[in-house]
């Protein structure tokens, strides 16, 4: 079973650089719907070639993850699943907020978030802002989500698209149980915008993680 996980191309959240409202509103880009129209393509001629089965595409409810999806969708003929529980992890007192206006409002956060993106800070240690999401609860729903979709034998071909925060949950998630990534940390991975991850599920269970950020175009022939 191969799993591609997606992360959603550019929006208007991405160009404004501000963290994303609390109903995730914020619609793709012209730039944004045609990297998502590559995107099916290449993952449209890499099923075929192998000869893989898949049926559904899973998303997280935000437009710019559900506009996402619904290029690759219509392009290789998928059920479009929208999952709530796939969503970005909860900003709480961050939402809408600019990266400046978070700088000036949660000082602390913010600089232990920069160093979270250098790859210097375990995410587990964070002080949150107010009312945002705790880290355990959302890694407990994004991964039981992603255990629910890859229990389904129908398919042998698992596409879903998401946000950053919650794909490296799950590729952590998998590189804890295969990959003795340290359990007790929680690391940056970098998830650029339309880029897609690869995991492949063996004979034996186990999961190996393929591909990591890459350029759909620049990893098809490579598996």
């Amino acid at each position: 079973m191969y799993l591609f996980v997606i992360r959603h191309t550019e929006s208007e959240k991405n160009v404004n650089d501000d963290f994303a409202s609390e109903k995730d509103l914020e619609p793709l880009t012209e730039k944004g719907t045609n990297n998502s129209a590559e995107i099916a393509t290449h993952l449209a001629e890499f099923i075929k070639r192998k000869s893989l089965v898949s049926k559904k595409i899973y998303t997280a409810n935000s437009i710019r993850s559900k506009e996402t999806a619904k290029e690759i969708a219509n392009r290789l003929n998928l059920e479009l699943c929208v999952e709530e529980s796939l969503r970005s992890i909860k900003p709480g007192d961050l939402k809408g907020k600019s990266k400046q206006e978070a700088k000036d409002s949660h000082p602390e956060y913010m600089q232990q978030y920069y160093l979270f993106e250098k790859g210097l800070f375990n995410s587990y240690d964070f002080k949150s802002p107010e009312n945002k999401e705790s880290k355990k609860d959302f890694e407990n729903r994004v991964n039981s989500c992603v255990d629910r979709i890859i229990s389904d034998e129908s398919e042998n071909a698992k596409i879903i698209v998401a946000h950053r925060s919650s794909i490296t949950t799950m590729l952590l998630e998998f590189a804890k149980k295969y990959h003795n990534y340290p359990i007790l940390f929680s690391g940056h991975v970098l998830l650029d915008l339309g880029n897609v991850s690869v995991l492949k599920r063996e004979e034996n269970g186990t999961w190996n993680i393929l591909k990591v950020n890459e350029k759909i175009n620049e990893i098809i022939n490579d598996l």
